[in-house]
């Protein structure tokens, strides 16, 4: 996994917010030069990788700042570093829990809408 600063003419396998919700994993960055880029050989197991460490609280310790927190490349590569001995077969579990819930998440939001629709439709017939 290699970890660089943004920049428009490359394409990378995800990224790393730099500023604001510093470390947080992302296929797309929010705001481009905001972001670091992640160029892996196996992006889904690595974005996983980070995303366990954002989630645990790993990057907290090197936030920089109050108002508008943000974090130094040297040190994200320093804690993914520390995150290369994560077990790949519980990280693949993880990406495919994530993607189940999110599909499930999409069904309630389809649900809810069929909801709206139902609830306005008997308002209507009042």
């Amino acid at each position: 996994m290699i970890i660089k600063s943004f920049n428009r003419s490359l394409t990378a396998s995800f990224f790393i917010a730099r500023v604001g919700q510093v470390g947080k994993p992302m296929w797309t960055p929010y705001t481009s030069n905001n972001s670091f880029m992640v160029f892996s050989d196996n992006p889904d197991v690595d974005f996983q990788r980070v995303k366990a460490a954002y989630e645990s609280g790993a990057f907290e310790f090197y936030k920089l700042g109050s108002v508008q927190p943000c974090i130094r490349i040297r040190d994200v590569r320093e804690l993914v570093a520390r995150c290369e001995n994560m077990d790949e077969r519980h990280l693949k579990q993880m990406g495919l829990l994530e993607r189940h819930i999110e599909a499930q998440q999409e069904k309630l939001e389809q649900q809810r809408k069929l909801l709206k629709g139902l609830q306005q439709a008997v308002f209507a017939s009042c």
